[in-house]
């Protein structure tokens, strides 16, 4: 009788033992916050523009047994643009992202973990401005793919956990207007645009890297907080310059399973 509970225990502990190592490879992340930074379109206006903006992400994390990652990121945001030249000229920027990363594990030393792979991401923002007094309007947008290298580092120390990873896109395509969105008029919705005069572009026209530090608290071994800064810069160099820098503190929560 006794052989037989002892083995019913060691059956109940092994597959609790399996249910940790399960819960431990899939992470699915809710975060939302706010950002600031510097903006400026030349195919929008000739001005320089404040931004202030909200965000939310919603990411997928999946650990596969050899201790590789899958990473599935999906960002939204909302950004208000405004200049020291004039308040009517305030107006709203809108943006989605989508980034899909492969990051292989390199190795293991006091603690750290080590990551190198690629990532893909697909992205678009829009801003529209109109003056119903003076008839006037401008637009402009980007619409944006590339594959870029990325590198990461976790830290596990007991119930915290930190992660520093950067990425640099090393080939892109890009859309923009057909022509610039101030003085020129014409008849055609700006979606149309929105996949055309689309151009391959190498780090020296198309400049992007991003870095995000992530720290977390297991509050349990199922849930976590999480707070995460990103930080990033874009340049295109084409026929209308776009280059803008831009910071934010997002947090949330991190299930585990």
């Amino acid at each position: 009788m006794k052989t037989i509970q002892l083995l019913v225990i060691l059956c109940f502990a092994a597959s609790l033992g399996a249910q940790s190592l399960t819960e431990n490879r899939n992470q699915l992340s809710l975060l939302y916050g706010s950002g600031t930074g510097q903006w400026k379109d030349q195919s929008y206006s000739p001005l320089s523009y404040d931004l202030g903006s909200m965000q939310s992400e919603l990411r997928l994390q999946h650990f596969t047994r050899r201790g590789h990652i899958w990473d599935f990121e999906l960002q939204g945001w909302a950004a208000l643009l405004s200049t020291n030249a004039s308040e009517d000229f305030e107006t709203q920027l809108l943006g989605m992202d989508l980034k899909v990363s492969h990051l292989w594990k390199l190795g293991e030393a006091d603690g750290c973990r080590f990551y190198i792979g690629p990532r893909y991401k697909i992205g678009s923002q829009i801003i529209t401005w109109e003056d119903e007094y003076d008839l006037s309007s401008a637009y402009s947008y980007l619409s944006t793919s590339n594959f870029a290298a990325s590198a990461r580092i976790d830290y596990q120390n007991n119930r915290w956990n930190f992660t520093a990873e950067a990425s640099l896109p090393l080939i892109a395509t890009n859309s923009r207007p057909a022509y610039s969105g101030f003085g020129e008029d014409s008849d055609e919705h700006i979606l149309n645009y929105l996949f055309d005069y689309v151009q391959w572009h190498t780090p020296d026209k198309y400049f992007a890297p991003e870095v995000w530090l992530s720290a977390g608290y297991d509050v349990f071994t199922w849930l976590a907080l999480q707070a995460k800064y990103e930080a990033g810069y874009t340049e295109l160099n084409d026929d209308e310059k776009i280059a803008f820098a831009t910071h934010q503190l997002i947090l949330g929560l991190n299930f585990k399973f």
